[in-house]
C-alpha cells in the first residue's frame, strides 16, 4: 500500500483537508514523512486508523474518545472490525425500515395535496434521532472545530433524554413540520401570522434539542444547513416537494423579522 498525501487521503476518504488537518492538530490521526522526499504522507498504519476513525464517527462517537480507544493499548483492529459489521447489519434493518417509510409515505401522498390522514408518527418510523456522525463532521467542516464543544453538550443532553421522550420530542417535531408543509402546499406566505408562529414553536423545539437558547443567528445558520446539506433536502422533498426550499427560507425571513 503506497503513501499518499493529504490531498491524495483526502479525496480517497471523501472528506476535507480542512478536517485532516483539524485531526493531525488533535493527534487523532498524524501523517509521516516519507524516507524519500521527507513529505508528510499516510502510509498503511494511517490509513486502516483512518478507516477506524471513520467509522467510529459514524457511530456517533466523538472524537476525543475515538482517540483514547484507539491509542488503547489493547486496541485490536480485527475485533473492531467485526463490531462494525454487527453495528452495519443494524443500520441495514433500520434503513429498511426507512425504506418501508418513504414507500408508504409516497403512497399517501399520491394524487393527495395533503398528508393529513397519515399519521404523523409514522413520518417517522425508522429515523433515528442520534444520527449525528455526518452532520457533526459536516458542521465541523463548516464553521471550524470550535463548534464541535456545542455539539458534544446537544449530544450529551440527548443521551439524557429517554426513549419515550425523544418519540414524543419527535412527534412533536413531525406536527410543527406537517403544518408546515401543509401552509407551503395552501400557497401561504412565509412570513404570515400562522407561519411565523409554527416557525417560534420550531425554534423552541429546536433549543429544546440543543438544551440552550436557539439565537436568531443560530437558527438562520440551521436554516442554511437545511438548504445545503443533501440528506436534509431529501429528508424535507419526501414532506412535500419543495419543502426543502420552503422551509429555509421561511425560517430566515423569520430570523430577519423577529
Amino acid at each position: 500500500m503506497r503513501n499518499h498525501t493529504v490531498k491524495q487521503i483526502a479525496k480517497l476518504a471523501g472528506i476535507s483537508v480542512r478536517t485532516l488537518h483539524y485531526y493531525d492538530r488533535i493527534a487523532l490521526l498524524c501523517p509521516t514523512r516519507s524516507s524519500s522526499n521527507n513529505y508528510r504522507c499516510y502510509g498503511e498504519f494511517e490509513l486502516l486508523r483512518l478507516q477506524q476513525i471513520l467509522f467510529y464517527r459514524q457511530l456517533g462517537m466523538p472524537l476525543l474518545n475515538i482517540k483514547k480507544l484507539l491509542d488503547a493499548p489493547d486496541f485490536d483492529l480485527e475485533n473492531a472490525l467485526k463490531t462494525h459489521r454487527e453495528k452495519l447489519l443494524q443500520q441495514m434493518e433500520n434503513n429498511q425500515k426507512l425504506i418501508t417509510t418513504i414507500d408508504n409515505t409516497l403512497r399517501e401522498i399520491k394524487g393527495k395535496k395533503t398528508m393529513t390522514s397519515m399519521p404523523a408518527k409514522d413520518l417517522y418510523e425508522g429515523f433515528a434521532p442520534q444520527k449525528q456522525a455526518e452532520f457533526e463532521t459536516w458542521l465541523i467542516e463548516k464553521n471550524g472545530s470550535s463548534i464541535e464543544a456545542q455539539i458534544e453538550d446537544s449530544k450529551a443532553h440527548l443521551a439524557k433524554s429517554g426513549t419515550d421522550a425523544m418519540q414524543q420530542k419527535m412527534i412533536g417535531l413531525a406536527d410543527i413540520e406537517a403544518g408546515l408543509a401543509q401552509a407551503m402546499l395552501d400557497g401561504v406566505a412565509p412570513t404570515t401570522k400562522s407561519v411565523m408562529d409554527l416557525l417560534d414553536r420550531h425554534r423552541n423545539w429546536v433549543a429544546n434539542m440543543w438544551d440552550r437558547e436557539c439565537s436568531l443567528e443560530a437558527y438562520e445558520g440551521l436554516a442554511q444547513m437545511y438548504q445545503a446539506h443533501p440528506e436534509f433536502v431529501a429528508r424535507y422533498e419526501r414532506l412535500a416537494i419543495g419543502f426543502s426550499n420552503y422551509l429555509p427560507n421561511a425560517m430566515q425571513s423569520y430570523a430577519s423579522k423577529i
